[in-house]
């Protein structure tokens, strides 16, 4: 059995069968074959031959794909040990291939990797050396990373034994180009997009001090044109609901306004709040809609802001993932209380900050895996793309009453041992049996923090996000 490619946007598995060939479409139940998908995917779902599914707490979903250290490496592809992965490609572009990997030395640390049958270069992808950590595929020696030139459609991606130990734990295509436009984080300046026409202005209350707009009097609009307007080109991690997002002023009611277009949908009116001063505002469709919101996939899309009303300026632009948390999105720091609660309790302790925290009762009972009728979400607003540490006051009276699970935008780190004691002491989060602190690589923009209960009796006082020099 094995893979064909039959047009752009089509792969099916041809079975060899004594009186001929069969095909099977792509998800068909029949051997497996692997469903395609749009945004990033758990390695263990991919469809494997001759690599297995372990096991590890620390690793994204509790599991990842390998061939056992000792059992035998391949130094040349082959197919008997590979791992296969399907991904929908919504626009055509150049992409990257990112992953999280875990090697722990220089005799286990590289796979071979082809996209649509070919290999990446020379295929040789030499894993960084990291505990569960981000890398992209490279070409030893050649390429680092590796960028491929993908159509809108179905792409298969396969990973392949290399060196025995390596581990996969999560691969996803990230796009870096989409029609000639760099393709950035779900928050940019708006200085920073692609800019035809509009003037970039200065002040001190924009974020960057920088802003883009088409001056007062030097005319408006009636319908979106090509001579005056932004473009920025977001990459999604995830199937969602999603809302514009922006920094914006409208001085006055006859300049507050600009017209929007996401992907090729057709062009709307927004109408920015009024006022003096840079706010936060959704864009909205005039009459019809506010805030608008689509059902985007996950993987790159292109939102284009044309000028309607001089004067009107543009500070920032985000495409923000509707949740449950975002009421209180925001900064870098939240009194747990403040946070998006279920199942959890808010208590009262005069050594508490702000006198509050959130536990579930001692004796109400434990969770030994992370579970959503157990859990506080707190939505951070990152300015600066960057490493960064979580830091936490917490009360641990005993060694049964002294851990969490946490998670970061979705993906389950594992268990936290927070620091034994009663008076609601900082700590930073750190994983038992990976990092101590844990650190995360987040773009600009907003990130959610899942903390889940483990033990009953443990108490969350406040968290924060701090930047690692």
């Amino acid at each position: 059995m094995r893979w064909v490619r039959m047009a752009a946007s089509s792969w099916r598995w041809f079975v060899m069968t004594s009186v001929g060939v069969a095909a099977l479409a792509i998800g068909a139940t029949a051997w497996g074959a692997p469903s395609c998908v749009s945004g990033p995917q758990e390695a263990e779902t991919g469809l494997p031959t001759g690599l297995i599914a372990g096991t590890d707490g620390a690793a994204s979903g509790g599991a990842y794909i390998h061939r056992p250290d000792g059992v035998g490496s391949s130094w040349s592809p082959n197919t008997a040990f590979q791992v296969s992965y399907c991904f929908t490609v919504a626009q055509s572009g150049t992409y990257r291939i990112k992953a999280r990997v875990w090697a722990d030395s220089g005799v286990n640390d590289s796979f071979w990797v082809k996209v649509d049958g070919a290999l990446t270069g020379s295929g040789h992808w030499d894993v960084a050396h990291v505990a569960y950590g981000d890398d992209y595929v490279n070409s030893y020696g050649v390429t680092d990373p590796v960028e491929i030139s993908l159509t809108a459609g179905d792409h298969l991606v396969e990973v392949l034994l290399r060196e025995d130990g390596t581990r996969l734990d999560r691969i996803e295509l990230e796009p870096v180009t989409i029609a000639g436009l760099k393709c950035g984080p779900p928050l940019q300046e708006a200085e920073t997009g692609s800019i035809t026409g509009f003037a970039t202005g200065s002040d001190n209350k924009a974020s960057n001090k920088k802003f883009i707009h088409r001056p007062e009097g030097a005319g408006s609009a009636w319908s979106a044109k090509p001579d005056f307007v932004a473009t920025y080109c977001f990459k999604l991690e995830s199937d969602a609901t999603y809302r514009l997002n922006a920094g914006a002023q409208g001085p006055s009611s006859t300049s507050d306004s600009f017209f929007v277009r996401l992907d090729s949908g057709a062009a709307f009116r927004w109408d920015v709040a009024q006022g003096t001063s840079f706010v936060e505002d959704y864009a909205n469709s005039y009459l019809v809609a506010d805030p608008i919101e689509w059902n985007l996939t996950a993987g790159p899309h292109r939102v284009d802001i044309y000028l309607r009303e001089d004067g009107t300026k543009l500070d920032w632009v985000e495409l923000e993932k509707r949740t449950e948390a975002l009421g209180q999105c925001g900064g870098l720091a939240h009194e747990a209380e403040a946070g998006a609660l279920t199942g959890m309790v808010v208590g009262g302790h005069p050594k508490a900050s702000g006198g509050s925290f959130i536990h579930q009762p001692d004796g109400a009972g434990s969770n030994w895996t992370p579970k959503d009728s157990n859990r506080a979400t707190y939505c951070f607003r990152v300015q600066q793309a960057g490493t960064y540490r979580i830091a936490a006051n917490v009360h641990a009276a005993s060694g049964t009453s002294d851990s969490f699970w946490v998670a970061v935008d979705g993906v389950q780190y594992g268990r936290w041992d927070t620091l034994l004691n009663t008076e609601f002491l900082p700590d930073y989060i750190g994983i038992r049996g990976g990092e101590d602190p844990l650190i995360v690589t987040l773009s600009a923009g907003r990130h959610l923090v899942d903390v889940y209960l483990r033990e009953d009796g443990t108490c969350l006082d406040k968290i924060s996000l701090e930047s690692v020099p």
